[in-house]
């Protein structure tokens, strides 16, 4: 199963962080419209001691809620 991106749109920009409203038809020709988040990426770091241990610090993740 193939789709081929019809339409994109722009909903929201927050300079960081885009969201786009993107239309894609399948082979079978049916449509559908899904909301996509854009974002540069991410890197994690995980510091690992000379003893095999693993350095983590808790922070609040507001989409986490925790």
């Amino acid at each position: 199963m193939t789709a081929e991106i019809i339409s994109q749109r722009v909903v929201w920009n927050g300079g960081f962080l885009s969201v786009s409203e993107d239309t894609f038809e399948f082979d079978s020709g049916s449509m559908v419209s899904r909301l996509v988040v854009h974002h540069p990426g991410a890197v994690v770091v995980v510091p690992v001691t000379s003893d095999g241990l693993v350095v983590a610090i808790r922070q609040f993740r507001a989409a986490a809620q925790g």
